[in-house]
C-alpha cells in the first residue's frame, strides 16, 4: 500500500522500523542522495548495481570460457541441447 504524508522538517526526519518493514526494507539499508531525491533501498535492490553486475558476469563467460569439445555448437545447438535434428 502506498502512503503519502507531507511533513515539516525541523531537525531531521525519523523513519521508524515499522515503516521500513512495511516497505519491505530490512535492518540494513542503503541511502542514495541526488538532487530532489533521497532513495532508501535494501543493499540487494540497488537499481544501479544489479544490471551492471549482471552484465559483468555475462561478459566474463566469454572472457573466461573453457574450450569446448562440440563441433559447431552454434549451428547444432538444438541437437546438443534437445537431442533432435536441426
Amino acid at each position: 500500500m502506498t502512503q503519502h504524508e507531507t511533513i515539516e522538517v525541523r531537525k531531521g526526519i525519523w523513519i521508524d522500523q515499522e515503516r521500513l518493514a512495511e516497505a519491505g526494507l530490512g535492518d540494513e539499508v542503503t541511502i542514495t542522495v541526488r538532487p530532489g531525491e533521497i532513495r532508501i533501498v535494501t543493499p540487494a535492490t540497488q537499481p544501479g548495481d544489479q544490471p551492471k553486475d549482471g552484465w559483468e558476469v555475462f561478459r566474463s563467460l566469454g572472457r573466461e570460457a573453457e574450450p569446448g569439445e562440440l563441433v559447431d555448437p552454434s549451428t547444432n545447438h538444438d541437437r546438443y541441447l534437445y537431442g533432435r535434428a536441426k
